[in-house]
């Protein structure tokens, strides 16, 4: 699950090239972890377990994020943004610079053309930050104040903490021409509602625009609805409207989810009459345990702001909706918001996204919750071995310990078949001094000090 930083050792200068240079894999190169000072030979390419993002030369397109979907690829074209009422976007690699380079995180200041008033180009710079988790961390640098996604789609939704003020965009039904749609005070973030290009069923999955509180009332964070712009999903019509990009005010930072889980949300059209108060039983069951969102599209609207319900429900149980109204229930939309009890610890929803990387809030699954590390403080002389253990771990741990300063002083790793695991860190060579161990599982983490007397 190690966050890895790649020289592609070749400056692409095509249009689209992120095919391309995954093609070239055996030909890039890892930066090796620790180093900062580097001379590129080609174009940067920063990877974890659920994305890439191409930071190439060509300057007809901006930054490549490429989401992992079953040995598959998604990409989104993440738009970076300088608007003083001109719009300068930054188009093309001139430069990355490495502020960190470990198996946790990486983080680089990159800067890209903006060409809108010609040569030379304006640096559009920010920095990105790549945890080991299902997000991109965007903040500004120099000349940008606006972070877009251009993961053009039929569906995409406004969402706010309280259901009822969830916003459903059909592009599809909206009427050909183009406008931008500006989020109510509140709003946490807009939900791109990707769907396979080919298909009905599978690869659905959500990208998460989400912002800190106060950006949604900004000018710069609204929706696109583009004319025409197909958005190439396999129930699409020609020179159809989309949604064609999102886009948030960048001031502090904006976080982009990549939630590559699949079939964490469902459309199930439907187009029959119903009755208010009369309940309709979905196809769909929920591919995963937790607090899912549903909403009806009743009529022919393109703006859905009514019908909206929210249910705990368990993996493997059908979704039901009782209409509010009386009219064609045209589809059902239902996606994952929130996490209860039973969502499995490797998923992650938007709550969870905005918790943690807006607001800072790390919930520890109650698997990590469980770890026990003891003895601690180990006192010499009390008749212990010279070990540390790690009791409880989940079937799959890696356990790293750091010095206070920051260095690795020891890795553990843990694979068994079943939890309840234990792995002991032998301290005979081990000076006295507090140190800081680091559990992750999966996704999730666990930090905590001991302490080592003798």
């Amino acid at each position: 699950d190690d966050v890895i930083l790649w020289d592609t050792n070749k400056k692409y200068t095509n249009k689209n090239p992120f095919s391309d240079a995954l093609a070239d894999t055996l030909n890039w190169t890892q930066v090796p972890y620790g180093v900062t000072n580097y001379d590129w030979v080609g174009d940067p390419m920063l990877e974890n377990k659920h994305y890439y993002l191409f930071l190439f030369t060509n300057d007809e397109d901006s930054p490549c994020l490429a989401a992992k979907i079953n040995g598959k690829y998604s990409q989104n074209e993440i738009y970076k943004v300088h608007d003083t009422g001109y719009r300068n976007f930054g188009h093309g690699n001139m430069w990355t610079i490495i502020l960190k380079n470990t198996p946790e995180e990486i983080m680089v200041e990159s800067a890209e053309k903006g060409l809108r008033f010609g040569p030379p180009p304006i640096p559009i710079t920010t920095t990105y930050c790549v945890p080991q988790k299902p997000w991109l961390e965007v903040k500004p640098v120099e000349n940008v104040n606006q972070q877009g996604m251009h993961a053009k789609s039929r569906l995409a939704a406004f969402v706010f903490e309280n259901i009822e003020r969830d916003v459903i965009l059909d592009g599809r039904k909206h009427e050909e021409f183009e406008e931008n749609i500006y989020p109510a005070a509140g709003c946490i973030g807009e939900i791109n509602l990707k769907r396979s290009n080919s298909e009905p069923m599978g690869e659905d999955f959500m990208w998460f625009l989400t912002f800190p509180p106060g950006a949604e009332t900004n000018q710069l964070t609204y929706q696109g609805i583009h004319y025409p712009d197909p958005y190439w999903e396999w129930d699409c019509k020609p020179c159809a409207p989309s949604v064609g990009a999102n886009y948030a005010y960048l001031e502090e930072k904006v976080i982009i989810g990549v939630l590559n889980f699949g079939d964490n949300w469902k459309r199930e059209d439907v187009d029959q009459y119903i009755s208010v108060g009369e309940m309709y039983t979905s196809s769909f069951t929920a591919t995963y345990a937790g607090k899912w969102r549903i909403c009806g599209a009743i009529d022919d609207d393109w703006n859905v702001t009514d019908y909206f319900s929210e249910v705990n429900i368990n993996a493997g149980n059908h979704f039901t909706f009782m209409s509010p109204a009386s009219g064609i229930l045209d589809y059902l939309v239902m996606y994952m918001w929130d996490r209860t009890t039973n969502t499995p610890d490797s998923i992650f929803t938007p709550m969870d996204v905005y918790r943690e990387a807006i607001l800072g809030i790390t919930v520890v699954t109650p698997e990590l919750d469980r770890i026990l590390v003891y003895p601690n403080p180990y006192r010499a002389g009390m008749g212990w071995q010279e070990r540390i253990t790690f009791g409880n771990l989940p079937s799959e741990a890696t356990i790293r310990i750091y010095s206070l300063s920051g260095k690795l002083v020891k890795e553990i790793r843990h694979q068994a078949q079943t939890a309840d695991g234990i792995k002991e860190w032998d301290i005979s060579d081990v000076s006295s001094g507090v140190y800081i161990y680091l559990i992750k599982s999966r996704g999730d983490r666990k930090v905590g000090k001991l302490s080592i007397v003798k």
